[in-house]
């Protein structure tokens, strides 16, 4: 009793709190605030001349370009059709210092949509508060701030995917989902969430069950963007022999990547597994077998996907969205309070594992740094300058 009523309190407090004015973008600006100071951004190492931001620039200064010159096993040559940062260099004249700090706004707006979308689909800012929260914490969340030298950009899919599913406009829809794809890859792949989230919340994730084919502007608006950019794909490949290379990047690294898939798999949603699972839990006493199968199938497409490359943790990250699918069907069917306590424990889960990034070609910790390390390492600058 004691315990419920402390939980009360502090649920009160936070709902106290965001009765304020502006109230997404202070809880954005203090979020990024702590997760900077538990891992500290990478920025001290940027490497301006670096062999990733060269492709990148070739890429922008020649967009059809097949890169067929760099090793087909790295990362950078699988850059042939992720063209949508180059083409805003191209079309901005933008530099390596203005990419980061635009990628830096767009991780924290992350932020900001991550709270305004949950709260539009569960009306609770408390229950909007400790889901973005716990996201704030995970590679979802951090990446913005870390992506330095390479160039990876999955802040910019991240954002256009959150975009597509917080606007109703077909025609915005077809543009961030479009941007998403032309980014990399994975957020073509991952319009499939997408476009789960849009066909759930028009039946307002209750009537989860209904197969009709009758679809809303929102989900053309999403097959849309699909069907062209697989059409533009096919033609550039047709046209200008644009192909993106397979070394390192089929199902055959699952030998080299299965030890190490444990733990990625947890690094893709941390504490928010914890959602999934009592999703898929209360949907198989319901029998919502639509449900299930849809979050089954966008589930074990990423885990394949990230087994299939050696960036296993940025690869399947591209699922979170999924939570928010997860959320909307929760909504109805648990009691305000078991929801909010569900975020809360998913939330501490979030903070407390130590973020990592699993890749078996790289150091765990080779991409963030905590905070004490960042300290150290400007202190030495500032002796030795």
């Amino acid at each position: 009793m004691i315990l419920k009523e402390l939980i009360d309190s502090f649920f009160s407090g936070i709902e106290n709190k965001a009765k304020s004015n502006y109230f997404s973008f202070k809880l954005a600006f203090l979020l990024m605030t702590i997760s900077w100071i538990l891992v500290f951004p990478k920025w001290p190492t940027l490497i301006h001349d670096y062999v990733t931001w060269q492709t990148v620039f070739l890429k922008s200064r020649d967009l059809t370009n097949s890169l067929t010159h760099i090793e087909p096993f790295w990362g950078h040559a699988k850059k042939v059709f992720r063209l949508t940062v180059p083409v805003l260099i191209r079309l901005f004249s933008l530099n390596v210092y203005s990419v980061l700090f635009i990628q830096s706004i767009i991780g924290y707006l992350i932020l900001v949509l991550c709270f305004e979308l949950s709260n539009r689909i569960v009306i609770d800012k408390v229950q909007a508060v400790l889901f973005t929260s716990g996201i704030a914490f995970t590679y979802f969340g951090r990446v913005a701030f870390f992506d330095v030298n390479y160039t990876f950009f999955d802040a910019f899919s991240y954002f256009f995917l959150l975009l597509a599913m917080y606007n109703n406009n077909l025609f915005l829809i077809f543009i961030f989902s479009s941007m998403a794809a032309w980014n990399d890859e994975r957020g073509f792949l991952a319009l499939g969430i997408v476009f789960l989230f849009h066909f759930f919340s028009k039946r307002n994730f209750e009537k989860v069950n209904s197969l009709s084919l009758r679809l809303s502007p929102q989900c053309i608006g999403i097959l849309s963007s699909i069907f062209t950019y697989i059409i533009l794909r096919v033609f550039l490949s047709w046209k200008f022999n644009m192909h993106t290379p397979s070394d390192g990047a089929n199902i055959s690294m699952w030998s080299r990547t299965c030890t190490y898939m444990p733990i990625g798999m947890l690094s893709f949603l941390e504490g928010y597994w914890l959602l999934i699972i009592v999703s898929l839990t209360i949907s198989f006493y319901n029998r919502d077998i639509v449900f299930i199968v849809s979050l089954l199938i966008c589930l074990i497409l990423f885990v394949v996907v990230a087994g299939s490359v050696t960036d296993i943790t940025r690869s399947g990250s591209y699922v979170v969205p999924i939570l928010f699918v997860a959320i909307g069907y929760l909504k109805s069917r648990l009691p305000i309070f078991e929801m909010r306590v569900l975020l809360l424990i998913s939330f501490v889960f979030s903070l407390l594992i130590p973020q990592v990034f699993i890749c078996p070609d790289w150091e765990m910790y080779s991409v963030f740094y905590n905070s004490i390390s960042a300290v150290r390492k400007f202190g030495l600058y500032l002796l030795n300058h």
